[in-house]
């Protein structure tokens, strides 16, 4: 199978994911799941439409869907009487290890994204580009968060942005 090809059916399965994901959580009331799953959705619209001018490849894809399954599993699955995202393996929370993974994904994608546009000064001293893509991971973070507060704030959501 070719690369589009194949980029193409994963994001059309994320696509389908999320839709039946938004379906879910809009039947069982789980209004701050669907409103990160909107946002989601139109993420994944996004990088349908831009992934060659992003450079967006199969794995960083594949990424983010592995990402959005942790994350839509936190929310809605229930185990002894708790969110997955309430609960914590030894001494790391679910939501450390989502985030950890998602910062990782995020890391990888900004070097996919800015990788055309250094040039050597950058590209070839790793200090400065580890640097650089800490930064920028650190601002995607940022506006992550500030859109899981948005749905603690209006939605008076008491899950993962509280």
């Amino acid at each position: 199978m070719k690369k589009e090809a194949e980029f193409r059916l994963i994001a059309f399965i994320l696509m389908i994911y999320v839709f039946w994901f938004l379906i879910f959580t809009l039947a069982t009331k789980n209004l701050d799941f669907f409103y990160y799953g909107v946002f989601h959705f139109i993420a994944l619209i996004f990088i349908l439409a831009y992934h060659k001018k992003l450079h967006i490849s199969i794995p960083i894809l594949v990424g983010l869907g592995i990402f959005e399954l942790l994350h839509s599993f936190g929310g809605t699955v229930v185990i002894d009487g708790k969110l997955l995202y309430d609960l914590a393996f030894g001494v790391i929370k679910y939501d450390t290890i989502v985030h950890g993974f998602a910062s990782l994904v995020m890391l990888l994608l900004a070097y996919n994204l800015l990788k055309p546009h250094l040039d050597h000064t950058i590209k070839y001293k790793p200090f400065y580009l580890l640097t650089l893509l800490i930064l920028v991971t650190l601002g995607i973070g940022a506006v992550v968060e500030i859109v899981e507060f948005g749905a603690f704030i209006f939605l008076k959501a008491t899950g993962v942005g509280n």
